[in-house]
């Protein structure tokens, strides 16, 4: 577990940086427009922003929540992989391929 959180510091860093500067452009490009002036930044419910964004904070928040729970490997989890783990890797694999295909043609529409 520990070296699965090491291999996800320099993501989530990375993340937040372009993240970071993506929005700095942003507030840069609005600010050249004279959107501020006009009052319209930040005129949606933060609810709202956050349904219609990417939902990564919220997977991440999940994942760590499972990793704690699975992290004393519980008699039924240990089992259960030692049974099948082949078996629920490729469904997840599968799973995850099929969200993206799903999500990417959502946004080409």
């Amino acid at each position: 577990m520990v070296t699965l959180f090491a291999l996800f510091i320099p993501v989530i860093y990375f993340y937040n940086l372009f993240d970071a500067l993506q929005t700095t452009d942003n507030v840069n490009r609005r600010n050249e427009l004279g959107e501020f002036a006009a009052g319209l930044y930040d005129s949606e419910d933060p609810l709202r922003k956050l349904i219609k964004g990417t939902n990564l904070g919220v997977i991440f928040i999940v994942a760590g929540v499972l990793f704690f729970l699975l992290s004393n490997k519980p008699r039924w989890f240990t089992g259960l992989f030692d049974l099948m783990g082949s078996y629920i890797g490729s469904v997840i694999l599968v799973l995850v391929g099929l969200a993206m295909y799903v999500l990417d043609s959502r946004k080409n529409k």
